[in-house]
């Protein structure tokens, strides 16, 4: 009788894990991930079975789209790293440009004025030469 009730156990164990795996393997999932009953034309309107091969290149797949991603995003940061240093130089490239002609142009005012004096300096000095003429001739 404990022969007869071991052995029951142990069919009965026996049919539930079967049945349990049988289940299991009846499952598959398709390529778009939705699960289906396993058999003939399973996946079919899914786009197929879902392989460790197809699995393995939707993930190169996936891993390349984000490398391009990263690459596409590191380049633009460059790009707006590299136009801000462009602006930022040319900004002091105008200001330098806007002092020197500032300068030159006080410069050039500078020389105007100067040379001014000198030649009302002279006009002064060539009236009053004709009369140091006349009384030198008198």
């Amino acid at each position: 009788m404990k022969m007869l009730r071991t052995v029951l156990l142990a069919s009965s164990a026996l049919a539930l894990s079967a049945q349990l795996l049988s289940a299991q393997a009846g499952q598959v999932t398709c390529k778009d991930g939705s699960k289906s009953k396993g058999g003939r034309g399973a996946c079919s309107s899914h786009g197929g079975i879902l392989t460790a091969h197809t699995k393995m290149a939707a993930k190169a797949d996936t891993k390349a789209v984000k490398a391009d991603v990263k690459a596409d995003t590191k380049a633009t940061k460059a790009n707006v790293k590299a136009d801000t240093k462009v602006a930022a130089t040319a900004a002091k490239a105008e200001t330098k440009i806007a002092k020197t002609a500032a300068k030159a142009e006080t410069k050039i005012d500078k020389t105007a004025a100067a040379a001014d004096a000198k030649i009302a300096k002279t006009e002064k000095a060539e009236k009053k030469a004709p009369t140091k003429k006349a009384k030198a001739k008198a």
